[in-house]
């Protein structure tokens, strides 16, 4: 059984998450109102969003239970970067992994950006460039929808590129 968009939608309420496109900065849309705008999820919510639609859909894909996120990136203070390096952290680094093999490839690795201006390192071109030649299927999604959709492709038997 597949869920609907509907039936996400309730389940990550229930869990607390807030909808996709209730996610992001807000934005006052006008001067001395309580109109609010939002716009362009972060790269963590849109994460969110992707795990909770994994969660969901283990019944349809019981290899989600092998989803995974890398905590490589993000803002650390001086120490905690030299203490995470020194244990092997690498930038650019994917931030999704799926290790099961599917359609000739190892395993599926994901770089997340937000769906708007989202931008790619030369370290993460470098790790997908690496990936692509030995046999994974690395990919770059902006936005969780995008990275759902690769999913689902690569689960039902993958994308030779």
């Amino acid at each position: 059984m597949r869920w609907t968009e509907e039936q996400l939608e309730e389940y990550q309420r229930r869990l607390g998450y807030p909808k996709p496109y209730q996610m992001g900065k807000v934005a006052r849309a006008k001067r001395g109102t309580d109109e609010v705008l939002r716009v362009n999820p972060t790269e963590d919510e849109e994460q969110i969003s992707l795990f909770a639609w994994a969660r969901v859909n283990e019944g349809n894909f019981p290899e989600l239970s092998r989803l995974f996120h890398v905590p490589n990136g993000g803002s650390r203070g001086p120490a905690e970067a030299g203490r995470f390096k020194a244990m092997g952290v690498k930038p650019g680094v994917p931030d999704v992994f799926l290790d099961v093999p599917r359609g000739g490839f190892h395993g599926l690795r994901i770089e997340m950006k937000r769906r708007c201006g989202g931008k790619v390192s030369e370290d993460q071109t470098d790790w997908i460039d690496w990936y692509n030649a030995n046999g994974y299927r690395a990919v770059i999604c902006y936005g969780w929808d995008e990275a759902r959709e690769e999913i689902e492709n690569y689960l039902h038997g993958g994308d030779e590129e």
